[in-house]
């Protein structure tokens, strides 16, 4: 297994056929990271969120859950929660809205999603969740 100082986070590393129990091994292992899975092998390991940040995506989430309450058709989701997309890439987005028919499904993807962007971010991330089915916002 390899240990990296979080001074070199995020970290991206090549992790191709990655099984789906072994990404659950390495959550487990660095359960204070968040991990994300690309369907092209990349293994995202990112530290926790500064409380400005995490300040900043909990307004986010306050503002989507306050409009999803009058449509009622759907949830809202926040950073703690990952999706396995049809792709087989495994994201968690910042904040996302999801139907009641697709949270049922294995494997879903949000319709909409909500990504906290600072300059360091990979760009590509929302590009994946758009091609798997969700419309994405910068904020």
């Amino acid at each position: 297994m390899v240990m990296v100082e979080e001074a070199y986070m995020p970290l991206t590393l090549s992790a191709p056929h990655l099984m789906d129990e072994e990404f659950q091994e390495l959550c487990d292992k660095y359960s204070d990271y968040r991990l994300e899975y690309s369907a092209a092998g990349e293994l995202f390991i990112m530290p926790p969120t500064d409380p400005e940040t995490g300040a900043r995506n909990a307004a986010i989430t306050h503002r989507l859950r306050s409009w999803a309450l009058t449509a009622t058709r759907g949830v809202v989701t926040d950073s703690s929660s990952g999706f396995m997309l049809p792709d087989r890439s495994r994201l968690w987005p910042d904040s996302a809205w999801i139907s009641r028919a697709r949270l049922l499904a294995r494997p879903t993807c949000p319709e909409f999603v909500i990504e906290l962007m600072s300059p360091t971010d990979r760009r590509k991330r929302s590009t994946k969740r758009c091609s798997n089915g969700s419309r994405t916002e910068r904020s």
